[in-house]
């Protein structure tokens, strides 16, 4: 029997445009540590063993929508910070990334990420929390 797991999990975060933002790397490199570390606050404790298939969604939350390009890039270091939690390489083929974007109110910014396998007996990872964090709504998320 297999069974398919959903944990979400809300990072507060402002994902900006990195293509876009006109700052010294140094302001750049604390970001993205500190987005990586968020992500995997967020999410709890690590996974260990064998991964499943995982889909990832991660969802900007912004006054503004990006571009496709910019919201992927905005979005790097949280998929580093989910990839380290999930203890395996954001390049591997057992995860498949999706990004997308919800309005918020002017001057609220957040990420939610919602992460999804579908594992056997045996195959579920080791901590098998179901949810944490805010729930994310159903609908509309351009």
């Amino acid at each position: 029997m297999t069974a398919t797991q959903v944990l979400f999990a809300t990072v507060p975060v402002r994902l900006v445009s990195v293509a876009n933002a006109r700052e010294p790397w140094q302001a750049r490199h604390r970001r993205a540590k500190a987005h990586r570390a968020a992500a995997k606050a967020a999410l709890g404790p690590d996974i260990k063993g064998p991964p499943p298939p995982y889909v990832i969604t991660i969802t900007r939350i912004g006054p503004r929508q990006l571009d496709s390009d910019n919201l992927a890039g905005s979005a790097k270091a949280l998929r580093d910070g989910v990839a380290d939690w999930l203890g395996i390489d954001d390049g591997s083929p057992r995860i498949k990334w999706e990004y997308a974007q919800h309005k918020g109110d002017a001057g609220h910014y957040s990420a939610w990420v919602r992460v999804q396998w579908t594992a056997g007996p045996g195959v579920m990872p080791s901590n098998d929390r179901v949810k944490r964090g805010d729930p994310v709504p159903r609908g509309d998320s351009a």
